[in-house]
């Protein structure tokens, strides 16, 4: 009998957090959503592996993540990407 019932438990909870998990995951795609439309972004913006990538290192990242700020997105992560892109061309040229 005990084997039995710890069983049913351990699939108890196992369905607990499949429904915790689902919850999360309902609530994280609200607000992406949410954001996607007061931003005015287009929905085929979830198409690039960008924003899957983005989403994964967010998560991984853990509930003290800190956006960043405009200023970060203006200056040094644009100065970053350009440069990036730059030798990308330049790998591809050569």
């Amino acid at each position: 009998m005990h084997v039995v019932k710890a069983r049913k438990d351990q699939e108890r909870r196992k369905t607990t957090k499949e429904l915790r998990r689902k919850e999360l995951r309902e609530k994280a795609c609200i607000y992406i959503a949410r954001w996607f439309f007061d931003a005015g972004i287009a929905f085929h913006g979830v198409k690039p592996d960008s924003f899957a990538i983005m989403c994964e290192f967010i998560s991984q990242h853990g509930p003290q993540f800190k956006p960043p700020f405009m200023y970060e997105l203006r200056v040094p992560f644009l100065k970053k990407e350009v440069d990036e892109k730059r030798k990308e061309v330049a790998e591809h040229e050569s």
